[in-house]
């Protein structure tokens, strides 16, 4: 038998395997040893999962959690400048006053986030789930959102200045009282997206899907619409547009829109 205060590893890898499936009393067999199931060992214990997550460049630790999984996570007040979230579990987690500038979150499933007052400066989000998240007060200016899927989610009075929403998929997203200005949002689908009081100043809608989108009282200087489908749109003056833009197209005020009739 093998000296009981110092079995070997795989001894209680077995063990535990075997004895989380068997009574008390039972005899366990292994190799040429049988252990009479009494009552659970010391060693016999249920191995607890942490997960650490760690600086996008400098692999340094940056939080601990003793846990399987990030779901539900709950952060105030953190600094997690640089994290390292890709291809995380982040599902109805929450996050207030926290700092994540130049993080990334990657291939991330973000599905019923909500956020309050944080800062994601320079981040990466490309190809992360976004579905029915509650984000306020926040900026997320100079971050990458590419290919991201972020369909029914509220986003209000948010900063996303400077970034790149490149093919995502945004349909039906209240982007409401948000800064968008000088964003690209070439090829992304913004079908029914709510775009009421937001600058869209310099912002590229190139092939862009905006049918049925909504930028009533909007600023959209120097917008560029190039191909972009608008079929059902309000403009800015609240009024139903329902044109195709021209190739060339490039409004400059809100007055300033140069429409193709259908």
């Amino acid at each position: 038998m093998y000296p009981q205060e110092h079995p070997p590893l795989s001894t209680i890898a077995s063990l535990n395997f075997k004895a989380s499936k068997a009574t008390t009393g039972e005899n366990l067999h292994f190799g040429q040893n049988v252990v009479k199931l009494v009552s659970l060992p010391t060693f016999l214990c249920i191995s607890i999962a942490v997960i650490t997550i760690r600086h996008v460049e400098s692999g340094k630790p940056l939080l601990r959690t003793k846990r399987d999984s990030l779901q539900g996570l709950n952060l105030d007040t953190v600094d997690l400048k640089g994290a390292d979230f890709s291809q995380q579990d982040l599902q109805k987690s929450t996050f207030n006053s926290c700092n994540f500038s130049g993080a990334s979150f990657a291939h991330a499933n973000l599905n019923g986030l909500r956020v309050r007052n944080c800062i994601f400066r320079n981040c990466r989000f490309s190809e992360a789930k976004f579905g029915k998240v509650n984000v306020a007060d926040s900026v997320f200016n100079k971050s990458s959102f590419k290919k991201v899927q972020m369909q029914r989610g509220i986003w209000i009075r948010i900063k996303f200045q400077g970034c790149s929403f490149w093919d995502a998929n945004c349909t039906s997203c209240d982007l409401s009282f948000s800064d968008l200005s000088e964003s690209d949002f070439r090829y992304a689908c913004l079908t029914t997206v709510n775009f009421c009081d937001s600058t869209l100043t310099k912002c590229d809608f190139t092939d862009a899907d905006l049918r049925q989108a909504n930028m009533t009282h909007a600023t959209i200087d120097n917008a560029i619409f190039t191909r972009a489908k608008m079929t059902g749109s309000i403009g800015v003056n609240g009024q139903p547009w329902g044109f195709t833009a021209n190739k060339t197209d490039k409004p400059k005020t809100k007055s300033g829109w140069f429409w193709n009739r259908k």
